[in-house]
């Protein structure tokens, strides 16, 4: 990640956007016209009669509605290809896959498919269905990624057919949230990944 000062120093010139600011989780820079960056304020700011024992850091940033405002509800099927799963596709699937669920908020709805010659939900008891990504829930997910095993044949057109039912029931019903609806395919591209790079 990129510091604040990289940032400043990166970003193009402008005569007329003179002094330039940077603001970062705790403190905002000030980038004079000499190159420098300097402190601008302390935050959270502190008012004349804040406290040094009761500091005021409610910071609207981190807010749900402020985050909610910024991103968009998703409803989410993900799809893990478990043909040829070599114990490296394994890792770079379950990983991926966390790493997915990871980005997820509780305004989301996920559901994680394995498909081989069938195509089934990795949480059985969330069958049919799409759940809230709560954290009880995500955790589910990913431990049931550790289960999947190796098949040796794919049904692509069945596991597809099962990530749009799913995402049409969910619209057509009104239970998802979402105006964003994703289909997530992994594996299909990571193998053929994973073979050139062998």
């Amino acid at each position: 990640m990129e510091s604040a000062e990289q940032a400043a120093v990166s970003s193009p010139r402008d005569p007329t956007t003179s002094p330039r600011y940077y603001e970062c989780s705790h403190e905002i820079n000030r980038f004079t016209d000499d190159g420098k960056l300097t402190p601008a304020i302390s935050w959270p700011a502190r008012g004349r009669d804040s406290r040094p024992d009761d500091p005021d850091v409610y910071d609207f940033r981190m807010s749900d509605w402020f985050v909610g405002g910024a991103t968009c509800p998703k409803d989410l099927a993900i799809l893990v290809d478990s043909t040829s799963f070599s114990s490296v596709a394994r890792k770079l699937a379950v990983a991926t896959t966390k790493s997915i669920l990871d980005t997820l908020s509780t305004n989301d709805y996920v559901n994680v498919y394995r498909f081989a010659e069938s195509v089934e939900e990795t949480v059985q008891c969330f069958k049919d269905s799409l759940v809230q990504a709560s954290p009880e829930n995500v955790r589910s997910l990913k431990n049931s990624l550790y289960s999947i095993q190796s098949d040796s044949t794919a049904n692509v057109s069945a596991a597809m057919a099962t990530g749009f039912e799913i995402l049409y029931k969910y619209n057509r019903t009104g239970k998802g949230l979402s105006a964003i609806k994703l289909l997530c395919w992994l594996l299909l591209i990571l193998r053929l990944r994973h073979q050139t790079l062998l």
